[in-house]
């Protein structure tokens, strides 16, 4: 994943989503690496796996000695469960903490997955050199973020920075939005909503990583580089319902649902959430940024670099599909949420691990 001589590479949220698509990258292509995590497992294909919190400068710093790079993906990220001072805690602190760590051991490159939600209300086109308008505690903790390491690499003339602009990423093993809708049409009980025309920006996660990849080279000639991730061309909510639906061998509903009736039959959801405390997979919310709201990010940066995705995008929903009816149907999603107060402990599981065998 990077041009430069590494020695270990440093992954905060490796054990995530994302995290555990790049690390597995990462080994295949020869890089020993250090994975922080607060649900780190044991791992002898890493040099360290160590179980701790983004906001602990002790956890921090020993998962950054010996690197020359830190790919920074831990985050507070969940839509419910979290309040505004863990967003900023982890996305903000944390971030501060580790740009502390990696000044202190000699680390010259951070690559760090930030999100689209840091256009929030922006105007379109929102692409990469757009400004910034963030209407939620996450978006605003993910620009706070971008703005510590931004001071970070304006610090010293030897850093690099990379900051990449994800939207909606999808895959194997993935959990979030897209795994949803394609349980809800497997179920038959979904419904088609409104026309279907609005544009929703995805990206799938080994094009994302490519992506990181391609723009890694140029960062000897450009020391910051701020780029969106997204796969073009773009597909319609309509187009991504109806890919699923061909990959599911479903019927594609040609009957939709008026928007204001969706919205009726949400609401019963929604209070039965505030009442139990838990989020579930419908509300009003959730209605309106899926069959109304368009949410789309031009790809600037990375085709002015030459990069093209691999996989177009209904391939990749079509291999997600086909992950889903293998695996994904049965298995059980867990939840996890980073707790308000700092863990303290801090733990190399793979040497926790070892002793106790010992």
């Amino acid at each position: 994943m990077s041009n430069l001589p590494e020695s270990i590479v440093a992954v905060t949220g490796g054990s995530g989503f994302i995290g555990t698509a790049l690390v597995r990258r990462l080994l295949a292509d020869g890089q020993r690496v250090s994975n922080l995590d607060l649900w780190a497992e044991p791992d002898s294909s890493l040099v360290r796996a160590i179980r701790g919190d983004v906001r602990n400068a002790t956890a921090v710093r020993l998962a950054v000695q010996g690197c020359s790079t830190v790919y920074h993906l831990a985050a507070a990220h969940h839509d419910h469960g979290i309040d505004r001072d863990t967003f900023f805690g982890v996305n903000e602190g944390g971030t501060r903490t580790l740009v502390e760590a990696c000044a202190a051991e000699g680390v010259r490159r951070i690559v760090f997955f930030s999100s689209v939600a840091v256009y929030g209300t922006a105007v379109e086109p929102r692409d990469d050199m757009a400004a910034t308008a963030p209407e939620s505690p996450y978006g605003e903790s993910k620009l706070a973020g971008e703005r510590v390491l931004t001071e970070w690499a304006n610090g010293d003339s030897t850093r690099e920075l990379l900051v990449v602009r994800p939207a909606v990423v999808f895959g194997r093993m993935n959990f979030a939005n897209v795994f949803a809708l394609i349980r809800q049409i497997d179920s038959g009980r979904f419904a088609r909503v409104g026309e279907g025309t609005n544009v929703k920006s995805m990206v799938y996660v080994e094009n994302a990583l490519d992506a990181v990849h391609h723009l890694l080279a140029q960062l000897q000639d450009q020391r910051i580089i701020v780029a969106n991730l997204v796969d073009k061309p773009d597909l319609s909510s309509r187009e991504i319902m109806e890919t699923i639906e061909r990959a599911l061998a479903r019927r594609p509903r040609r009957v939709a649902i008026p928007l204001g009736v969706a919205l009726a039959l949400a609401y019963p959801f929604e209070l039965a959430s505030t009442i139990i405390r838990r989020p579930l997979p419908v509300s009003r919310a959730r209605v309106r940024k899926f069959a109304e709201m368009s949410t789309q990010f031009p790809a600037t940066t990375t085709a002015r670099y030459g990069f093209a995705p691999s996989t177009p995008l209904r391939s990749a929903l079509a291999d997600m599909v086909a992950w889903y009816l293998r695996e994904g149907k049965s298995a059980r999603p867990i939840r996890r949420l980073p707790p308000p107060v700092v863990l303290q402990t801090v733990t190399d599981m793979n040497r926790a691990i070892a002793g106790q065998s010992g």
